[in-house]
């Protein structure tokens, strides 16, 4: 599948999520996609081909079904059947980039984020590399990981954000994922 630049398909998702009444300051670029606007070039970078949004439940336009009190969690696309699914389609085959909206309840503030100007001079809202550092501690410690396979997945790349932290100099960063990896037995 080909791919469109990834800033183009971050453009267009500020595009999608307004149309379902979603600003940018309702959502934060989560994980891979983040990290990447960041200058963090993750060599192994799992979500290089999906982008990771967090939308606090009460800014999710639809109604949803079942208990989601959870703090991360519920990975939702719109109603079946709606022109909204439709679009959200569109917009993988288009840009060749999966997304990935996960519902959390939360309110974002509780999210520590940078705010990322785009070339197009839109602004959004990137989760810091410490932020995905604590999330991925969290989701460990609690077991909200999808298996062993994820588990690993999040270790390797809190690895690579060490590698970089400490080549860029960011001490107290690499020190965190240290902590978490030591913790962990990596």
């Amino acid at each position: 599948m080909k791919r469109v630049p990834f800033e183009q398909a971050v453009e267009e998702l500020v595009e999608l999520y307004a149309g379902w009444t979603i600003p940018p300051e309702k959502w934060r670029l989560c994980d891979g996609g983040s990290l990447r606007l960041q200058g963090y070039d993750i060599a192994k970078d799992y979500d290089r081909c999906v982008l990771n949004t967090v939308i606090p439940l009460q800014d999710w336009p639809w109604e949803l079904k079942g208990d989601y009190q959870g703090f991360l969690g519920v990975f939702m696309i719109p109603p079946k059947n709606s022109k909204e699914l439709d679009e959200h389609c569109r917009f993988v085959e288009r840009t060749g980039f999966g997304l990935a909206t996960h519902l959390a309840n939360i309110d974002l503030s509780q999210i520590p984020s940078i705010v990322h100007e785009l070339p197009s001079g839109r602004q959004i809202y990137l989760q810091k590399p410490e932020s995905i550092v604590v999330i991925y501690d969290m989701l460990i410690e609690e077991g909200l990981n999808w298996g062993e396979m994820q588990v690993k997945t999040h270790l390797e790349l809190v690895q690579e954000i060490e590698r970089i932290a400490r080549q860029r100099r960011e001490d107290a960063l690499a020190g965190k994922c240290r902590e978490l990896l030591s913790k962990h037995s990596m």
